[in-house]
């Protein structure tokens, strides 16, 4: 049971990361493509197309994930 726990605990450490760097590397290529910095939350967009949509199997996904975005632009 313990061996479980600290599997699990690692699998989540590596899914938020895993979030994050869509979130990050999302908005940067599509701010790489336009030549200019946006303040639309493309990161969470990008993410909410790829990972919400398919762990949720649902539209309600697209509409929390863009939100991850914009927080993160806002921390710039």
């Amino acid at each position: 049971m313990v061996r479980e726990v600290k599997w699990t605990y690692l699998y989540y450490i590596f899914e938020v990361v895993l979030v994050v760097l869509i979130i990050i590397y999302g908005q940067k290529a599509i701010e790489t493509l336009l030549k200019k910095e946006s303040l639309i939350p493309f990161g969470g967009i990008i993410l909410a197309m790829t990972w919400g949509a398919i762990h949720n199997h649902n539209l309600l996904a697209l509409l929390f994930y863009p939100k991850s975005g914009y927080n993160y632009k806002q921390l710039e």
